[in-house]
């Protein structure tokens, strides 16, 4: 696993096996398989739905996997107030605003996490 690659797109490799009790390799296995986990998916396809209440349990739900994983740059910067965004009663506006910039940082972890393989 390349830890350089994942620390410049805001993975913190040491704070994530911290989190795993030390268990690099545990960590790793949970990392790995970010990319195919359908929560993101799940909740922009809530919001297409217009149901802001879902769209709110899968983003809350993501920002504790992405938080566990140390994806600190996407949890800290776009995801944690995103979450705040779809809180009732969502700001529906602010949530249509903030969408394509947290799809392109979504995308850029993912990117990172396949790279540093």
């Amino acid at each position: 696993m390349n830890k350089e690659v994942l620390l410049q797109n805001g993975i913190d490799y040491l704070e994530g096996v911290a989190r795993f009790a030390g268990q690099a390799e545990i960590y790793e296995k949970f990392l790995k398989k970010f990319p195919e986990d359908p929560t993101f998916f799940n909740m922009l396809s809530a919001l297409k739905n217009k149901n802001y209440e879902e769209a709110f349990i899968f983003a809350h739900t993501l920002k504790g996997l992405t938080g566990n994983l140390s994806l600190n740059t996407f949890f800290r910067d776009y995801l944690t107030p995103f979450v705040e965004l779809l809180r009732a009663p969502a700001d529906v506006e602010a949530v249509n605003s903030s969408l394509d910039e947290l799809k392109r940082q979504y995308e850029k972890t993912v990117f990172a996490i396949k790279s540093a393989v």
